[in-house]
């Protein structure tokens, strides 16, 4: 959605009785938090999270924390197998990438 008319829909729903719901289809969570009390973020159809602008953004902030120490984590065990691959010869010998799998 352009965002001209994004800014006219925001305005109507602005304009709407506090005890109106209303459902939105965003992927903009900032636009969503203009306008919205309460919050369902759906993924695949199935409920993720729900809860006031607040409660949202701690558990985002939550999920990315979580996220960046895996992250971290499995590069370091990246680094590793590589190293060791790279040590052995496996790489330079055959000039390919070895697999992390292996």
């Amino acid at each position: 959605m352009a965002a001209s008319e994004l800014h006219l829909i925001l305005d109507v729903i602005c304009q709407l009785d506090s005890d109106v719901a209303c459902m939105i289809i965003e992927h903009n969570l900032e636009v969503i938090f203009q306008v919205a009390n309460r919050t369902t973020v759906l993924v695949a159809g199935a409920v993720l999270m729900e809860g006031s602008r607040d409660e949202l953004a701690a558990r985002l902030r939550d999920a990315e924390e979580t996220l960046s120490q895996f992250s971290l984590a499995a590069l370091k065990t990246m680094n590793q197998v590589v190293g060791k691959h790279m040590v052995d010869g496996d790489a330079t010998a055959t000039g390919q990438v070895p697999s992390l799998l292996a």
